[in-house]
């Protein structure tokens, strides 16, 4: 238990440390804990390994390839202010 929220401590501090320096990095990290506190109940508990769906180890991977790929998108086709 008190391991629990001694890590519990440090990463809350680690977000505040991220909230004061890179305030878009923090918010990101407040949406993406929202997304996964809502998909959690639908996705777990697993009793055995053999119950984990084949998609889920590399969903992560996948969402940010996903992300990368529609970023890139938006940077090839949105014009610069400076190109105008």
């Amino acid at each position: 238990m008190i391991i629990s929220l001694i890590i519990f401590f440090i990463a809350l501090f680690l977000w505040g440390l991220a909230w004061y320096y890179q305030t878009r990095f923090a918010f990101g990290i407040l949406i993406g804990l929202g997304i996964g506190a809502f998909i959690a109940p639908f996705i777990g508990p697993f009793d055995h390994m053999e119950d984990i769906p084949v998609w889920l180890p590399a969903m992560p991977l996948v969402s940010v390839v996903t992300i990368l790929l529609i970023m890139g998108v938006i940077a090839w086709f949105v014009p610069n202010k400076k190109d105008k």
